[in-house]
């Protein structure tokens, strides 16, 4: 389902929705005949079985989309926090290695430079198509190569040294963490409770009696756009660094610009 992402936001909520509209009303007009003539519906069957039978499948699958959104969300807000996470990392790492002797300070900044363009430009794009590149890790590995080749003389150079390991190790930390969550998502078989459960709940509704056929057709859109929406938003947030409604990579933009302005 990821080819959902290469479709601007708008055109697949629009997508969706039609959908769930489109099938529900095509459902109501095709078995409308055969439930009338079966079943005998009246306004006694609405008061009935059919009442409590559209409290319970339509209120358990409202609850289910709505439990499915909510940790779809937090999902993509914790993706956003590890991105926050790493990014601040970063900083302090900057920070720290701003207090090593000479040449060591300036190469430490530039290959932490390096990582962050590395970062922008080669891991989000991939990132966006559900792949890792690894050119990072070879950059960090260049990094821990400069922080041991410091050989520490005086107290303040042996704090110095610690503080960047610490820094390092965060970082490192952050980075694993942000890559593990680039293929995080709603697994295929809760997809498929979500649209069987959409399925049913519109076809319990068909069993409604009304006067006017017309009225019959209103609510079963209106109920169709409400879920289509859930499942819209479910759906182009699900995969957090993937479409138009991604975790952007504006944290480490930002640390650049900071650097080229206190450089």
């Amino acid at each position: 389902m990821f080819w959902i992402y290469d479709i601007p936001t708008w055109q697949l909520g629009v997508s969706i929705v039609t959908l769930f509209v489109a099938v529900s009303i095509g459902g109501l007009y095709l078995s409308r005949g055969y439930i009338k003539n079966h079943f005998g519906l009246s306004d006694l069957s609405n008061r009935g079985g059919v009442n409590g039978y559209n409290a319970n499948v339509g209120g358990l699958f409202r609850l289910l989309l709505g439990l499915v959104a909510v940790a779809t969300w937090q999902d993509y807000n914790s993706a956003s926090t590890l991105v926050s996470r790493e990014a601040s990392a970063i900083s302090v790492f900057y920070q720290d290695i701003s207090s090593y002797p000479e040449p060591y300070k300036t190469e430490l900044q530039n290959r932490l430079k390096t990582y962050v363009h590395f970062v922008v430009d080669s891991e989000w794009p991939a990132q966006s198509k559900g792949q890792r590149v690894h050119g990072g890790r070879q950059i960090l590995l260049g990094l821990q190569n400069t922080l041991l080749e410091l050989r520490p003389d005086t107290a303040r150079d042996k704090v110095a040294q610690s503080q960047g390991f610490a820094a390092y190790n965060r970082l490192v930390e952050a980075r694993r963490m942000r890559l593990d969550s680039v293929d995080s998502g709603l697994p295929a078989v809760l997809w498929i409770v979500v649209f069987s459960g959409a399925i049913l709940s519109m076809f319990v509704t068909y069993f409604y009696h009304f006067s006017h056929f017309r009225t019959h057709v209103v609510l079963t859109a209106v109920m169709a756009v409400f879920s289509g929406l859930v499942v819209f938003l479910t759906a182009a947030v699900d995969n957090p660094f993937r479409g138009e409604v991604s975790v952007s990579s504006a944290p480490y933009q930002l640390l650049l610009e900071t650097w080229e302005v206190y450089r």
